[in-house]
């Protein structure tokens, strides 16, 4: 089992992570609690495995050890777990730099995801190609960038899930098809409110409506997509996505929160 720790501190000559070899989690913290900790957790078991590396502890343990060395009671912001070199790093900070709401979407072709590639199904350390995703929607003047597959099929973005709202439906790219397993993609795909399907750049262009998701940003909608002449609305879709994810947020907020003078 990895060695949950506060310190951060890496021998680079003698880690792992010098070769991209280490998984991560970003995770979105309310008022002192970690939301949505478990699916968190339960994604970097998967990765682990996949990378034949220890499993981290179970998400109670995890959840008493952020709040006692790493997560200020009442704070907001996003902790990090980064597993590597047989440790689960944890630390709290500032979320990262984030998406307008609503979004301006690219569809980025100057390179294409293999769909059975390791590093599609994983979050791991790797994370050059979703750097390189951020910049080229900022140099197209867009705020999120979603890449094809090798098929032309319709991935996911650098940093979000996207969901096409078809016929009152929302559809989500296929894990098959190169999209990550993202925690909010799961519990809407649990929740009846998406399903996956096989998407491509028309059913964008003839969608109801856009959105994305994303751990620290919640439910994204999109207004507009370049190349496409029309402004996306609102949809009760995104609605009542963003209602079920409000949902199990607050019952978390509510089962883990701990009063700020603790």
């Amino acid at each position: 089992m990895l060695e949950l720790t506060a310190e951060t501190n890496v021998d680079l000559p003698c880690s792992a992570l010098q070769h991209g070899y280490g998984l991560f989690e970003t995770v979105r913290v309310a008022t002192g609690v970690p939301l949505l900790l478990e699916l968190h957790l339960e994604r970097l078991r998967d990765g682990l495995a996949a990378l034949d590396l220890p499993p981290p502890p179970d998400t109670d343990t995890v959840r008493r050890f952020a709040a006692r060395h790493a997560v200020p009671a009442g704070a907001d912001g996003a902790l990090k777990l980064v597993a590597a070199d047989g440790r689960l790093m944890v630390w709290f900070g500032r979320p990262p730099r984030s998406i307008r709401n609503p979004a301006t979407l690219l569809v980025f072709d100057g390179w294409r995801r293999h769909a059975a590639g390791l590093l599609s199904r994983h979050k791991t350390v790797s994370y050059l190609e979703n750097m390189r995703l951020i910049q080229a929607a900022r140099q197209a003047g867009a705020d999120e960038a979603v890449v094809l597959n090798t098929s032309g099929r319709l991935c996911d973005g650098s940093r979000t899930t996207l969901y096409v709202v078809r016929h009152g439906e929302a559809l989500t790219p296929r894990a098959a098809d190169g999209a990550l397993p993202g925690v909010i993609r799961r519990l809407l795909l649990e929740a009846g409110r998406a399903r996956e399907a096989v998407l491509t750049p028309r059913d964008l262009a003839a969608a109801d409506a856009v959105f994305l998701s994303n751990a620290l940003l919640g439910i994204v909608t999109v207004r507009r997509i370049l190349g496409v002449d029309h402004r996306l609305p609102a949809h009760a879709a995104i609605r009542n996505a963003r209602r079920t994810l409000a949902a199990r947020w607050q019952d978390e907020v509510g089962r883990y929160g701990r009063p700020a003078s603790c």
